[in-house]
């Protein structure tokens, strides 16, 4: 897999993939995001864009990006205690690569990416509602610390603290240099 950040004439594609996303959850009854996109959501990832906190994930041979997340170096308003933490958000992945380890290979990604910026902490969310991906986070090492509601969303509060950073940055993937 490549793993690089997202411009901004990526933002339809990214788009496109979170509306894929949020309607695969939505036909098994997870609400995690609106599909089509809200306004609100567009606006908050052209600006990540631009900050260089969204990325894209390809596949050699896929014919498109099949995955997109975000991330954070604070967790207000989510999170009460400030940590020296990254923050995993808006994790999608195209329904027909959903179960193939995918996800977990770009966790993995993120945690050494934490870790080569100095984060001591890996923090991420999700609908407290969403078992399944609950106990997928837990079964990644991450430890449920608390519910909390925001915007009528009750999120499910997740971290792991990281150890020393791992030798190879790339874990097997292309990646950024930083």
């Amino acid at each position: 897999m490549v793993i690089l950040p997202a411009s901004a004439p990526d933002l339809p594609l990214l788009l496109e993939i979170l509306d894929d996303a949020a309607r695969w959850l939505i036909s098994k009854g997870i609400r995690q995001w609106n599909s089509p996109p809200s306004p609100e959501a567009c606006t908050l990832v052209e600006r990540e864009i631009a900050g260089g906190r969204v990325f894209l994930v390809r596949l050699p041979g896929a014919p498109e990006a099949v995955a997109t997340f975000r991330v954070e170096w604070a967790g207000a308003p989510l999170w009460p205690e400030e940590k020296n933490a990254g923050y995993l958000y808006t994790l999608a992945l195209r329904p027909n690569y959903v179960g193939l380890g995918l996800g977990k290979s770009i966790v993995h990604w993120v945690d050494n990416y934490f870790r080569a910026v100095g984060k001591e902490w890996f923090r991420l969310d999700c609908i407290a509602s969403n078992d399944r991906l609950r106990r997928w986070y837990e079964e990644l090492g991450f430890r449920y610390c608390s519910t909390t509601i925001v915007d009528a969303y009750a999120l499910a509060l997740y971290e792991k603290e990281l150890g020393p950073r791992e030798v190879r940055m790339d874990s097997g993937c292309a990646t950024q240099k930083w």
